[in-house]
């Protein structure tokens, strides 16, 4: 199945996957609101259609370049300064609560194909899903100091979690272009692979992803997630209300039944 709509392509190669691609290589991939709601729109129909994994990448040469400026410019020369933080205000919210936390908190695994530069909230975007794999001439790069501005879309949440506190800071104030060497060396991606081999490898964790037990990914990120702001007395009882509540599941079931015969678990999610 393939849906079309004028900025998101998404498709199924498999029933199991579902690819969402940002088509406007035009700009970059660079984001308008309508970009922005038709994301949200494929995050949530792969999520309802039986998809049990999605793949996010973009079209050309950038996965996502993030917020259109000369869009942003128009707006900013056109509106008086009330209309233009009323108009910005709505953008970003929608981004954030449209996507960024519709990805974070996908029952279903969210795997990011960066196949080119993700800049500003494309770098959000990569980050809030739950693995990154990036072409060996794609890289990242904040871009927000150049506008005199902070980030947003997610990144001052989930860039110090995983480079550190210092070293985000670092890259907002010099803008720091990072490759793909160096986004593997950092962890800010898993695999770095040739960009003619991007897609099937894509395909490859997402089947993975797909063949898992999704219930218990989708748990387990909450839980990871949260441990940043939970004591350790408070983690503890979750992670045993959570255990506890999975070995309900026909996942759990099934993983017991596979590893008493030596055999590869079939995972449902449920």
């Amino acid at each position: 199945m393939k849906i079309n709509s004028e900025y998101v392509t998404s498709h199924n190669e498999d029933p199991l996957i579902t690819t969402i691609t940002i088509n406007r290589p035009s700009a970059f991939n660079s984001l308008t609101p309508k970009m922005v709601l038709e994301i949200g729109n494929a995050i949530s129909n792969a999520q309802i259609s039986g998809s049990r994994a999605i793949i996010l990448t973009g079209s050309g040469k950038a996965f996502c370049a993030g917020a259109d400026v000369n869009y942003l410019e128009r707006h900013y020369r056109d509106n008086q300064a009330d209309s233009f933080q009323e108009f910005m205000n709505d953008f970003i919210s929608t981004l954030n609560i449209g996507v960024i936390r519709k990805i974070a908190e996908s029952p279903i695994p969210v795997l990011a194909s960066v196949n080119g530069i993700a800049a500003g909230a494309g770098v959000g975007l990569a980050l809030a899903c739950d693995v990154r794999i990036i072409a060996e001439d794609a890289g990242f790069v904040l871009a927000y100091s150049n506008l005199g501005i902070t980030p947003d879309a997610g990144v001052t949440y989930y860039l110090p979690r995983v480079v550190g506190l210092f070293k985000a800071i670092e890259l907002y104030h010099f803008n720091t272009r990072i490759d793909s060497s160096n986004a593997f060396d950092l962890g800010l991606v898993s695999k770095v692979t040739s960009a003619e081999d991007l897609p099937g490898a894509a395909r490859s964790i997402a089947m993975k992803f797909a063949n898992g037990p999704t219930k218990a990914f989708h748990e387990a990120r909450r839980l990871f997630d949260g441990s940043f702001r939970n004591s350790l007395g408070k983690q503890l009882q979750l992670e045993s209300e959570v255990f506890v509540q999975l070995t309900q599941t026909d996942d759990f079931s099934e993983g017991l039944r596979a590893f008493s015969s030596k055999e590869p678990p079939k995972f449902s999610g449920s």
